[in-house]
Order: structure tokens, then C-alpha cells, then sequence
């Protein structure tokens, strides 16, 4: 850290961070939605949430400003849906085309305040330094980026899987990725295929992921977008002779769901699915009658 500090006192940098924080640092909008729609269609990621715009405007935040995402103001127009902690699931999944139209866009962002610097930068130590930068912990060089696209290909979707994989923090493969960015649009399409083929064969929605992997939100998403009609959740199979029980007790005796699970030992949500299964008419939420 000492070598760093004296590189920068003799050298100084190209980028003037103080500068960008001034001008950047209290915006929250560097893209609109309609712009990084258009970068998602053209680069194949069609369902990705609306909100990932904001995602979008986090990332060239944190590279205009170099200040961490949690340092930037809330967008005042915000997607109900954006979940900030997704963030790093966003950046491990951007393509080449998606970061390459991103740096485009922040490059015009500086050139409109008339900010004449490289987009990135990094000291040069001393010719005789031989690894300047030798620290504790695992060095970002020791997994060569074509070892995270060879596990990323072969069906590991997330940093925390590639990690677990090769031995390393999702952070480190983060840092890769977001260095060396793949796209995964074939991958996916092959996963997606897996799963309509096996939903199709009779796996259930939990079979699915058990076997290829993803969540239950994430896989109907998928299998509808493919046209695949989705079967209503079969109730559990020690439940069914319960069937007509449950939908006596709703029906002529016009039991509460919650009701009918305690007097059946079963769970509020399996009555709801027997019921749905049955095509049994649901009544109107709120106090009946008496």
C-alpha cells in the first residue's frame, strides 16, 4: 500500500474522482428504461424485470463515482420490484454487448460535462518491482477467466456455484466476470429447454430444481414465456382422502381455509391447492354474514 501511495504522489492519476463526485454523485438516473430496454433486446436478454434499470444506473454510478452502490441516492421514480441486494447477480450476469453499451453510454455521460478522461485506469509500478501488488489471500490472477466461462457453460448459474466449484469467494468470480463478462444466452436456452422437456415428462416444478437447478418463481416464468401450460399443484398424497372432507367443510359448512387445516392436521396452503385442484369456487375474502 505504500508502493501504491508513492506511484500516486509521483505520478498522480487520470481520473479525478473528487471532480465525478461533485458532478455524479447526487444523481440516481444515468439511463433510461427505454434505452436499456432496447440494449437488453438487442442483446437477447428479452425477460430480464424492469426494474433491472435501476441496476443498470447502479453499475455506472459506481464506475463514474468509484463510490460503492450503497452510497447512491434513491431514483425518485422507483420499480416496486427493484431489489437492491440483486445487484451483484445483475453485474455476474451481463453480457459482453451489455457492458460494451454500457461504457458507451457512461463515455457520453463524461463527454457531456465535458470531462476528457479514460473510463478506467491503473498505476504502473516500477519496472523492478516484480509483483508489486503481492498480499495476503487469493490473487485475482489465479484463476484465468476461461476456467469461471468453461463452469458458467457447463451449467453453474450463479458467482456462489462457480465459486463453490473452483474453490474460491463469488466475490473473486465476480471480479472476474465483471473483467472478462460472457454471454450466456445459449446456456440458458439449453437449461430452459431442460426444463420444459422435464416438466412435460411429469416432473414437478421442485423435481426440476433439484435436478438442473433454479427457483420455482424463475422455472413457471420460464416454462410459460415457452408456451407450456402450467398443471395446478396436486395435493400432498397422504392428504387425498381428505378431498371431499375439505371441500364439505368449505362448502356446506362454510368453513375458513385456516379452519379447515387445523380440524384436517394439513397446512392452510394445501387446502387452498385441494380446492383450486377440485375447481371449487373461491369465496370473497371478509367477515360473513351472520
Amino acid at each position: 500500500m505504500t508502493l501504491l501511495a508513492d506511484v500516486l504522489d509521483r505520478e498522480g492519476s487520470p481520473i479525478d474522482y473528487a471532480r465525478r463526485r461533485r458532478v455524479f454523485g447526487q444523481r440516481a438516473e444515468f439511463i433510461d428504461p427505454e434505452h436499456w430496454a432496447e440494449i437488453q433486446e438487442k442483446s437477447g436478454h428479452t425477460h430480464q424485470a424492469p426494474s433491472h434499470v435501476h441496476h443498470a444506473n447502479r453499475w455506472i454510478y459506481q464506475r463514474l463515482t468509484g463510490n460503492p452502490v450503497r452510497l447512491m441516492p434513491v431514483a425518485p421514480i422507483r420499480n416496486p420490484d427493484d431489489k437492491p441486494k440483486k445487484y451483484p447477480q445483475f453485474t455476474f450476469e451481463l453480457n459482453p454487448f451489455e457492458v460494451d453499451e454500457l461504457r458507451r453510454h457512461y463515455q457520453k455521460i463524461l463527454s457531456d460535462e465535458s470531462i476528457a478522461e479514460p473510463l478506467s485506469w491503473e498505476p504502473n509500478f516500477p519496472a523492478e518491482v516484480s509483483d508489486p501488488m503481492k498480499l495476503p489471500g487469493v490473487s485475482l490472477e489465479s484463476i484465468h477467466h476461461s476456467k469461471v466461462h468453461n463452469a458458467i457453460l457447463t451449467g453453474a448459474l450463479s458467482a456462489s456455484a462457480v465459486a463453490k466449484l473452483l474453490n474460491t469467494s463469488a466475490a473473486h468470480i465476480r471480479c472476474i466476470m465483471d473483467r472478462h463478462p460472457l454471454s450466456r444466452r445459449e446456456v440458458i436456452e439449453n437449461r430452459n429447454e431442460k426444463w420444459r422437456q422435464l416438466y412435460l415428462a411429469g416432473r414437478s416444478i421442485s423435481d426440476i430444481g433439484r435436478m438442473v437447478g433454479g427457483g420455482h418463481p424463475t422455472i413457471v416464468r420460464e416454462l410459460q414465456r415457452m408456451g407450456v401450460e402450467i398443471r395446478s399443484r396436486a395435493p400432498k398424497q397422504q392428504y387425498q382422502h381428505l378431498t371431499q372432507e375439505v371441500i364439505h367443510r368449505y362448502t356446506r359448512l362454510e368453513e375458513s381455509l385456516q379452519g379447515i387445516a387445523d380440524a384436517t392436521g394439513m397446512c392452510r396452503a394445501t387446502v387452498r391447492n385441494i380446492l383450486e385442484r377440485e375447481g371449487v369456487p373461491r369465496r370473497r375474502c371478509g367477515r360473513r354474514p351472520m
